[in-house]
Order: C-alpha cells, then sequence, then structure tokens
C-alpha cells in the first residue's frame, strides 16, 4: 500500500510539473492557470498521505487537510473548465468559488473522526464536480474540438465512476462496519492515477487546439486595417 500510496503521489507531481510547464508557455489561455492551482494542491494531498503513511507526519487534523485539499482541487478543476470554455462572467464567480471552498473546509472538519459519513460527503462532491466539468467541456463544442475535449471530459468521467464506486460502497456499510481501506484502495488509486495522467494529456491537447485556432485567427486578419487578409479569403 505504501508503494502503490508513493507511485501515485509521484505521477500526481509529474501532471502537475507537466501542467505548470504548459500554463507558462501559454499564459493567455484562461483556465490554466486555475488548473495549475487545482493540480497542485491534489498533489499536496498525495504528498501528505504519503507522510502520514510514512509516520512523518501525524496529527488529528492531518484528515481535514488532506480532505479539504482533494475537494478543493476538484472545485477548482471546475472553476478552470468554466473559464476555458468562456461559460459565465469569471468575475461574478469568484463569491461562489470562495464559500464553496470554505464550504468544503467546514464539511472536512465536521467529519474528520467519521470515516464512512467522511468518505460519503468527499466522493460525493467529487463525483458531481468531475462530471460537471466532462460536460463543460463537452458542452457546445464545434465538431473539431469534440474529439479533443471529449479525451479529457472521458478521463475525467472515469475518474468519477471510480469514487463513485467507493462511495457505493461506504453507503452500504453496515453500522459500525470498518471500510475495506487498504482492501479497496490499491485498486482504486491506481485507476485514479491512470485517469489524471490522461486527464492531464486531454487537458494538453485541448490547450494545444486553443492556441493553434488562436494563431490562424491571428494570421487572418490584417494588423493595420484589422479587416480579413488574403488568408481569409483563401481559408
Amino acid at each position: 500500500f505504501l508503494t502503490m500510496s508513493t507511485v501515485v503521489a509521484a505521477l500526481a507531481v509529474i501532471n502537475t510539473l507537466a501542467l505548470i510547464v504548459v500554463w507558462r508557455i501559454n499564459p493567455t489561455v484562461p483556465g490554466l492557470n486555475v488548473w495549475s492551482l487545482s493540480q497542485t494542491l491534489h498533489v499536496s494531498g498525495w504528498i501528505l498521505a504519503v507522510m502520514v503513511i510514512q509516520g512523518v507526519m501525524r496529527g488529528p487534523f492531518y484528515t481535514v487537510i488532506n480532505n479539504s485539499l482533494n475537494l478543493a482541487s476538484m472545485i477548482l478543476m471546475l472553476e478552470g473548465a468554466l473559464r476555458f470554455r468562456g461559460f459565465g462572467r469569471m468575475g461574478a464567480r469568484r463569491l461562489l468559488v470562495l464559500a464553496a471552498l470554505l464550504t468544503a473546509v467546514a464539511i472536512s472538519l465536521l467529519n474528520r473522526d467519521m470515516v464512512t459519513r467522511r468518505y460519503l460527503w468527499h466522493d460525493a462532491i467529487c463525483v458531481l464536480c468531475l462530471t460537471a466539468t466532462a460536460l463543460t467541456m463537452m458542452w457546445r463544442t464545434a465538431p473539431q474540438e469534440r474529439v479533443v475535449h471529449g479525451m479529457a471530459a472521458g478521463f475525467m468521467l472515469l475518474m468519477a465512476a471510480a469514487i463513485f464506486w467507493r462511495w457505493t460502497i461506504a453507503l452500504t456499510l453496515a453500522e459500525g462496519q470498518r471500510f475495506p481501506y487498504y482492501e479497496f484502495n490499491g485498486m482504486f488509486f491506481t485507476i485514479v492515477a491512470l485517469c489524471g495522467l490522461g486527464w492531464v494529456y486531454g487537458l494538453m491537447l485541448s490547450v494545444n487546439m486553443r492556441v493553434r485556432q488562436e494563431v490562424q485567427a491571428v494570421s487572418q486578419i490584417d494588423p493595420l486595417t484589422e479587416l480579413s487578409n488574403r488568408r481569409h479569403l483563401e481559408a
């Protein structure tokens, strides 16, 4: 279990670094900065988990911090998708995002001593955020964007399905029954790690398509008159 957690944490670090590099190369693409922050929070939760398993860190509020980081990551993932697709006004959503983040911390704090209830709340919010993010990526896409955005959305839905699977196990536990943490989470972490790799790769493809579309649009406009040039007429 320790080895699996370490491998998953390492993959999360790789995903985070890759996403940050893509953001720094394309700083004007909306949503990339939020996705980078989301992935940074996600990897922080994994590193914290490995430190606890190895006995480097202990304390009653580890679970609160870990769950808060994971839930905040999911909320920001959705916000990044909304910005990337240009839905709504970013300024109007800031208070909503802040309220959602504070609610995630409050939920984690209230459920810190109740394992089953913690899974029920945490996983339900994760499933909702992942599903909403996938729908946002696919909503009203152009035909040429469907395959590219669909890759990222597909891996998000797979991750949501895996988390929903864990949620159903927690839901069916009898009172006082222990959650099969070590027996179940090894396979669960593997699925989540692979989906995370696919999600980041899909986002990179989506960003690449967005940048290419912007470059193509700029190349078809005369910089002096701001009218369509010969390239636009030949396209």
